[in-house]
Order: structure tokens, then sequence, then C-alpha cells
């Protein structure tokens, strides 16, 4: 089965369940507003019934002025008023029920007309003694008449709940079935497929984790042994130059300078290559490692002269971080100042610290030839420099280790320079 069929059917199976979802609360809707209407009208008849009881008690009783008789008159009256408005809030999901209209308005009951005769005779009772007689014979028939309209609207309410209901139960038939269905044709193959793809992924992963191990053992003997014959060019250079120094002529020093030059980057390029590749997958080791020393120890790496080039610090602190990560960032960050000096000035480093927002803050202020704004963003890909790359020892993957070395302990790099103006690097830690 291909993916494609498999994550179509899968798509067809959510938008069923959707539909079928909404169709059953679409019919529970339905059946809980015919529930609460069918209760109004029916509560509502039977407060006709006791309203048109308590108007003839209350006549038999106090005569046709009592409070009592006036007020059970206005309260059967505003009752019929919302009864009969099928416009009413209590009456609005009964608007297309014509049968309930027709129980109330027509034929055999006439409940209507019949209840505005008896609210008109209770009004004028006072007018004439036959209209106490209609009144209490009136009010008879409106108790039957009631009686009867609240029995069927109380069928027709079951008849209507029942049949929600009954479509209730298939809907859910349907929706059961529709799952099983899905289950077996669709969630089942799926399950089968990613379960296939996960094993695939796991199998490429030791593959690729294979491969790397190798590719990091091929890495680390070719830097080993390039390294070998370079090491060995350049002591030749040196005896060389030392051993022929008053017969080689201006060119011949210049050919020499430029075969030390070329064979020191070669010898750096090898083993940024393996800094490189392993800062991709260092697994992090945390220990205390005091900053001060990485800062003390470039002079002696580069075997360079502290005054040609002169670092001043304020006291770093000792923090608990990857060594071998930490380094490579201190060590790539002093260097690239020390390669790219302004030739016109006095090189200097100062390395700022401080504390924000609960973050190691260090900044290296340079006074160095500076980068040119469009290229700041690029000196961190591979083999980028900005400019003097033939007159400098720079792999070129200096800034790129930085930012992988960066990327491995989550902290924030930003750089501001301008061109001859020096550079101000910001690592957050």
């Amino acid at each position: 089965m291909h993916l494609p069929s498999i994550t179509f059917r899968y798509i067809f199976a959510l938008m069923l369940l959707a539909l079928l979802s909404f169709t059953a609360f679409s019919v529970n809707t339905a059946l809980i507003r015919s529930q609460s209407c069918f209760s109004s009208i029916i509560n509502m008849s039977g407060r006709q019934r006791m309203l048109s009881q308590r108007i003839v008690k209350s006549y038999l009783l106090g005569g046709s002025h009592s409070e009592q008789l006036l007020s059970a008159i206005r309260d059967m009256e505003e009752a019929h008023l919302i009864l009969s408005d099928f416009k009413h809030p209590l009456n609005r999901y009964l608007k297309d029920e014509e049968s309930v209209k027709s129980l109330f308005f027509e034929f055999p009951y006439h409940q209507d007309s019949q209840v505005k005769k008896f609210i008109s005779i209770a009004k004028n009772l006072d007018k004439s003694k036959a209209n106490s007689q209609k009144l209490v014979i009136l009010s008879e028939d409106l108790l039957r008449g009631f009686e009867a309209l609240t029995k069927n609207y109380e069928i027709l309410a079951k008849r209507k709940v029942k049949f929600l209901f009954n479509v209730e139960v298939i809907v859910l038939t349907v929706t059961l079935l529709t799952l099983l269905l899905e289950a077996l044709f669709i969630f089942r193959p799926l399950d089968h497929k990613i379960q296939s793809n996960s094993q695939a992924i796991k199998d490429l992963v030791s593959m690729l984790e294979a491969n790397n191990s190798d590719l990091e053992a091929f890495i680390y003997a070719a830097s080993h042994d390039l390294k070998e014959p370079v090491r060995t060019i350049m002591n030749h250079v040196g005896y060389l130059e030392s051993e022929c120094l008053d017969e080689l002529n201006n060119s011949s020093h210049n050919s020499m300078y430029r075969i030390r030059n070329r064979t020191e980057y070669l010898y750096n390029l090898t083993d940024n290559l393996l800094d490189y590749h392993k800062t991709k997958n260092h697994k992090l080791e945390l220990e205390t490692v005091d900053l001060n020393k990485l800062v003390n120890k470039y002079p002696d790496q580069k075997n360079i002269n502290k005054n040609s080039f002169q670092i001043t610090s304020d006291d770093l602190p000792l923090l608990k971080t990857d060594r071998y990560l930490i380094s490579l960032i201190f060590y790539h960050i002093l260097d690239n100042a020390y390669e790219f000096q302004n030739p016109a000035k006095d090189s200097k480093l100062k390395i700022k610290y401080y504390e924000d927002e609960n973050k190691h803050c260090f900044e290296f202020i340079d006074n160095g030839i500076g980068i040119d704004k469009e290229n700041i963003e690029k000196i961190f890909k591979p083999f980028f420099s900005s400019k003097n790359k033939s007159k400098s020892n720079a792999s070129g993957l200096g800034l790129t280790i930085v930012r992988n070395a960066i990327f491995s302990l989550n902290a924030d790099l930003s750089i501001k320079s301008s061109d001859s103006e020096g550079t101000v690097i910001l690592l957050k830690l």
C-alpha cells in the first residue's frame, strides 16, 4: 500500500468522523430543545388551568371587585399572550410545529377563543349576573380542554423524543461501525506503515552513525598524516633560512616566506578541519573552567610576542561548562583578532566581562582591520575571509567552529564592526 493512498484514506476517515460527530451533536441539540419546548407549553397549560380555577374561586369568595380576582385575570391574560404567541422566546423552537398550533387554535378545542372568552366574561362579572353562571360553565370547559391539550402535548412530545432518540441511536451505531471499519482498513495499515518506516529510519540512523564514526576516524587519521609532512616541510624551511641566509637573494627570501606561510596555513587547516567535524557531534561534558587561563595560554599556543599583540582582560569567572568547546570559542575569537591586525596601529584586544539577565557576557574589543558590514553575516560560512586572506594563516574555519560550539552550548554571539575601525564580539553564555 502506498503512503499517499493511506494519507488520503486517513484524511477521509477524519472528515467522516467529523461529519458524524456534527450530526450527533445536532440531533442531541434538537432533542434537548424539543424536550424544553414541550415542557414549557405543558407547564403553561397547567398554569392556565390553575388560574381559571382561581378566578372562579376568587369571584365566589370575594365578589367581582376583589383584588385576588383582578390579579388572577391579569396573570391569566399575560400567560395566554405568551402561550398563543409562537414568536415568544419561550416558544421560539415551536414556530414550525403546525400540529401544536392546530391543537390550540383549531377544531376540536378552539382553546385560544375559549380562553379569550373566559377572560372577557371575568372582566365583566359586575355587569350581569348571567355572566357568573357562564364563567362557571366555561371554566369547566376550559379545564376539560386544557386537560385534553396537555395529554396531546405529552403524546406529541413522547413521539418526537422517540423519533430523535432513534435517530441518535442510528447515528451512534453508524459512528461505531465507521470507527471499526477505519480501524481495520485505515489505521491498522497506517500503523504497520509507520512501524515499517520507523524501523527503516532506525536502520538509517544506525548506518549514519556508523558512517559518521568512520568519517571521524578518517578525518582524524588524515589530519594526523597530513600534519606530519607539513611539519617536516616547515622544519626544513626553517633550517634552510637559518643555514643559507647569506646565500639567498631577495627573490629567494620571498619564496621561502611564502612556502613557510602556506605550510603554516595548511597545518592550521588540518587542525581546524578536525575541530570543525568534532564540534558538530561533540557530547557535552561539564566541568569548572578558569577562563583567565584560556586567555593567558593563547600567546604561547601561537608562539607570538605579547608586546606585538597586547591582550588585556577583566577578571574572568570560573565557569561550569564544556572545556573543549569554550576553549575553541576563546581561541578562535582571539586568533581572529590576531590574524587580522591593522598594520597602522599597535594591535590591542580588550576583554570585558559583566553579567546581564543571569547570563555571563564577554566583549572582545579589537582595533584590527574590521569587517565590511555586508560581510558580517558571511564570516560564519566555512572558508570565508573578508579580506587579506592570502596574507593570513587563518584557515577560514575559525568562526565557523565558533558558531558550531556556540550552538552546542546554547549560547549567543553578536558582532559589531566597520571597515578599519576594529571589531566588537559579544558572547553570552
